[in-house]
């Protein structure tokens, strides 16, 4: 699956990204992200890649970007990966393990994983039922 653009924080308003970090447990642009890996598993596929700055449609044509997607992808762990000459962010599939977080971080850490693994677990079901 390709990741195109993220929208994110951009034109939500303070209230609706408190709400997001709260039980989302993580920035509104991380965690699209992390439901993107979900679907791509929950669709059979292997790889979710990220679309680096200098592919960005925006970036071409204005020189600049509202978002830093290099910034953004290599916070979720991804490495780069040419394909056919193109270069893309690599998102890992897996989560880093919970010691590499700070004491202080773990349990909203364990929160956000438990949230969308329960949401695979539901996009799984109803793929089956619907």
């Amino acid at each position: 699956m390709l990741i195109g653009g993220v929208q994110g924080k951009l034109g939500l308003e303070q209230e609706h990204i408190r709400f997001l970090d709260k039980y989302c447990c993580c920035q509104p642009g991380l965690f699209l992200i992390e439901l993107q890996i979900v679907l791509t598993r929950v669709l059979g596929l292997d790889k979710t890649l990220g679309i680096p700055n200098a592919g960005q449609i925006a970036y071409a044509k204005y020189g600049e970007l509202a978002r830093n997607y290099d910034d953004l992808f290599m916070k979720r762990g991804a490495d780069l990966l040419e394909i056919e000459g193109r270069t893309y962010y690599n998102l890992p599939h897996t989560q880093k393990d919970i010691s590499h977080y700070p004491q202080k971080r773990r349990a909203i850490h364990r929160k956000r994983l438990k949230l969308l693994s329960e949401m695979e677990d539901n996009l799984k079901k109803l793929i089956r039922h619907g």
